[in-house]
């Protein structure tokens, strides 16, 4: 920008010397005051010059600490904008866990009561089962006593009920230790009775 101000000061000079030149031979000045008319714009230009030269460098420093405002206030915004992305991204997990605490804990809570209340549904359908089976077994007895049922018919349908109670218990997904535990027979009894179903 500078050079191109010297170019356009240069050339007005030239410009300027010229038409000097040409006014005083139009009106006969003599060459001594044409020398000090020429001095004396030179002297004027190069005034300028100096006087733009110092503008130019004024305006330098103008913009340098006008630069370097900006550059500040360009990293201030950048740490703000830091600051301000950690406080939404800490604040954010913080929602985000205090939401965890309040939903997913008391949620775990209730899947734990409610697989509590199915084992203890659970056990309550087995156990009514083995009294549902006692209950039929005393009948059985009870006839028995009557002398209704022979007592070799009594026993074999008492083994039989064991055998068929057993076959239904491991179809339901009970283990061969659990069905002997309920039916008072051995784990090899149950395992042999599955086999040969």
């Amino acid at each position: 920008m500078e050079s191109i101000l010297l170019l356009i000061l240069i050339f007005a000079d030239l410009l300027l010397f010229l038409y000097v030149y040409k006014s005083s031979r139009s009106r006969g000045y003599s060459t001594h005051q044409l020398v000090l008319d020429i001095k004396e714009e030179r002297r004027i230009v190069e005034e300028l010059k100096v006087h733009l030269s110092d503008q130019i460098a004024q305006s330098k420093i103008e913009i340098n600490k006008l630069a370097e405002k900006v550059t500040a206030m360009i990293a201030e915004t950048e740490m703000d904008h830091e600051q301000v992305k950690k406080m939404v991204t800490e604040g954010s997990k913080e929602l985000v866990d205090e939401f965890e605490h309040r939903v997913f804990e008391p949620l775990e809570l209730i899947k734990k009561k409610y697989d509590q209340v199915e084992r203890a549904v659970d056990k309550l359908r087995r156990e009514k089962e083995f009294l549902l089976s006692a209950i039929k077994r005393a009948e059985t007895l009870a006839k028995f006593f009557n002398k209704k049922i022979p007592y070799e018919e009594l026993l074999e349908e008492i083994e039989d009920k064991k055998y068929l109670d057993a076959r239904r218990l491991v179809s339901k997904g009970m283990s061969a230790k659990e069905v002997a535990d309920s039916l008072n027979l051995t784990e090899s009894e149950v395992k042999m009775i599955v086999s040969l179903s």
